[in-house]
């Protein structure tokens, strides 16, 4: 795999702007993940990450063998429902794959299985208002993920302050409920009341719960995760023997986590008319998290490090995060830009920006050194997601992907005559 992996690096560098990613490429790095049936717990999670960038770019370059490899995970997937995770602690893992699904289900359109969208939408009203929800400190909320969201956003003040965090696995479900509605909207299908719920809640998280700047950035929930147990130690700079719990009062979001947040707005903003004030309101909120990113998170490249990294805080603080996760591990902490790691996934990709498009150059041209940094820094070492063999083994073909998506999207855009998706 490392001969692999060096051999793809020479390709790309000999002309990197122009490179592609050829079918043998693909082949011996997507198409083997998705030959596997993902969506059972101990794939579920890492594969939606890693897949999703590959997912857009097949369907928007239009490569029929590309595409043609998600067309059969996903009718494999659709008969073998029962090995999504299950249970509380399978609970994440489920609405990230069920995302991943969502998205193929907007890229594929009538090309879906026809069972998908009845998965989806029996899954959403599952987790939205029949399955109770947890919570921390208290019983679960019957009512589920509806009574919870309520309950949160109707508490300004609460102790300890992270009771009322909105957590990913609400925005999973958000995110889910935007690509079907994109999806129905598309069919001429109304959406069902518990979806349109969904999306009411969503605009208000992001009307209420959002914190503007000067420089139009903008952070999630400023200090509601002061008082959590991995942020109460973020106002270290380093792990020592002797540290102490030290809070920061307004402290937002963990950059890693809010990586997810440019496709959440990607699939909020496909699920309304792009003639309309809703999709105005979420191009500017995604206007505003590229500001927040370049701004404050992106630490540019400098004498001693020729790659990018990210500050561990959406407000641009770089102190520890998650302190004594793992107990297993002495000293556990995620110390200054230890999660600089997680651009790699692409995410941060669909911001739809030329200039995210030149970090992403970067990462590319120095992925070796970069990981080889990584394995240092990232308190799992050589155990963290990143060093599984088959997502190395798809690294580069991701970075150079999401290096080109907003060419790649411009150019489906042009063709289809359109300026939205």
């Amino acid at each position: 795999m490392k001969i692999l992996f060096t051999l793809f690096l020479i390709f790309l560098f000999s002309s990197t702007s122009h490179a592609e990613v050829s079918q043998d490429d693909w082949n011996k790095t997507v198409s083997p993940l998705l030959k596997r049936n993902l969506w059972k717990k101990e794939t579920a999670y890492d594969s939606s990450h890693y897949l999703m960038v590959p997912l857009h770019a097949a369907f928007w370059l239009e490569k029929k063998e590309c595409v043609q490899d998600f067309h059969d995970h996903f009718r494999r997937f659709v008969n073998d429902t029962d090995q999504l995770p299950s249970g509380l602690t399978g609970r994440l893992n489920r609405l990230q794959y069920l995302f991943f699904a969502s998205r193929y289900l907007v890229l594929a359109q009538e090309s879906t299985p026809k069972e998908l969208i009845e998965i989806l939408l029996s899954e959403v009203r599952t987790f939205w208002m029949e399955e109770p929800a947890w919570q921390w400190r208290r019983n679960p909320f019957p009512g589920g993920i509806k009574e919870r969201l309520s309950w949160k956003l109707s508490k300004k003040s609460v102790e300890p302050s992270y009771l009322r965090a909105v957590v990913d696995e609400e925005l999973f479900l958000i995110g889910i409920a935007a690509n079907i509605q994109t999806f129905l909207r598309k069919n001429k299908i109304s959406s069902p009341l518990y979806v349109n719920e969904i999306l009411a809640m969503a605009k208000k998280i992001f009307v209420d719960e959002i914190s503007w700047n000067e420089s139009g950035g903008w952070i999630l929930q400023p200090g509601v995760w002061t008082d959590h147990p991995d942020y109460v130690f973020a106002g270290n700079s380093v792990v020592s023997d002797d540290i102490r719990r030290k809070p920061v009062l307004k402290i937002s979001w963990d950059s890693s986590h809010s990586h997810r947040l440019p496709l959440i707005l990607f699939s909020l903003s496909g699920s309304v008319d792009c003639r309309t004030d809703d999709f105005y309101f979420y191009k500017k909120l995604t206007e505003g998290l590229q500001k927040q990113f370049l701004e404050k998170v992106l630490v540019p490249p400098d004498e001693s490090f020729k790659f990018y990294r990210t500050n561990n805080y959406m407000d641009g603080s770089n102190g520890i995060y998650r302190y004594s996760y793992n107990s297993e591990i002495k000293g556990f902490a995620y110390s200054a830009f230890a999660l600089s790691g997680t651009p790699l996934i692409g995410w941060w990709a669909f911001l739809f920006d030329f200039r995210i498009s030149e970090i992403y150059k970067n990462y590319l041209s120095n992925i070796e050194p970069m990981l080889a940094w990584l394995k240092d820094i990232d308190p799992y070492g050589q155990k963290s997601w990143i060093f599984r063999e088959h997502y190395q083994a798809i690294t580069p073909v991701n970075l150079l992907l999401s290096m080109q998506i907003n060419d790649i999207r411009e150019r489906f855009l042009k063709k289809r005559r359109t300026s939205c998706l």
